[in-house]
């Protein structure tokens, strides 16, 4: 079953249409990548699923439901998320108060104690729990970014380029990370990333857009052994939106 469906999607900024005529699909308990040069839209797939950004045209559904148009306020309470570049924290805030805003989607009653769930996942912010979230090192704010999803105990999480500024090593521990969420907590994801080798090193299919269209689509193992796809994309970093 297809947990997200996006098909025939139109979407932009204003007057500024960057998406035109996306599909993809990311079934339950999967791990879907999409790739491409800058500006072919990666980002923007993600801003729509969600509803920061209102389609022009085209349907997409979550679990069944149609969700185009909707609100991230309206979509989150049914079980998606994002972890949005760039680090999105509250760097004059604890990283315990960061966690508590993360839930305020929730009951208040679940939301008490779930941080003690992300601590258990990132021992290292437990042990900074009262420590400004500004003061952590790069891949400590990424685990606490991560762990802001997990306050909302999500079925999708959509990750835009996790591994952006950070040094291989930290991006090899963020990746096993992920990978034991998707484990233990049962994720399904859709991951916008920059590093080609490492989105097809760990998903089970991918998309590779370019000027806001599909160009490829398939199995990692099948892209990774396709000559248009290695010569084309491989060995490449893609930023952008």
């Amino acid at each position: 079953m297809s947990l997200l469906e996006v098909v025939e999607i139109y979407s932009g900024y204003g007057k500024f249409e960057i998406l035109h005529g996306v599909s993809l699909q990311v079934p339950e308990g999967q791990i879907v990548g999409i790739i491409g040069p800058n500006g072919s839209g990666k980002s923007t797939v993600l801003r729509t699923a969600i509803g920061l950004l209102n389609p022009y045209q085209g349907s997409i559904k979550f679990n069944g439901e149609g969700v185009a148009g909707l609100t991230p306020k309206e979509i989150i309470p049914k079980g998606m998320c994002m972890v949005p570049q760039g680090r999105p924290i509250f760097p004059n805030m604890t990283v315990q108060e960061n966690l508590e805003i993360a839930g305020i989607v929730i009951g208040k009653k679940i939301r008490l104690n779930r941080p003690e769930i992300v601590y258990a996942q990132f021992p290292v912010l437990g042990e900074k729990r009262n420590r400004p979230a500004g003061t952590l090192s790069g891949g400590q704010q990424t685990m606490l970014a991560i762990g802001r999803a997990l306050i909302l105990n999500p079925k999708l999480v959509l990750l835009d380029e996790p591994s952006l500024g950070l040094a291989p090593k930290l991006v090899a521990g963020i990746y096993k990370t992920i990978l034991h969420l998707r484990q233990v907590a049962s994720w399904t994801l859709l991951i916008v990333e920059q590093n080609v080798r490492q989105i097809l090193k760990i998903s089970d299919y991918a998309y590779i857009l370019s000027t806001g269209k599909n160009i490829y689509e398939g199995t990692s193992s099948s892209l990774l052994s396709d000559e248009n796809v290695v010569s084309l994309y491989l060995g490449k970093t893609f930023g952008g939106r």
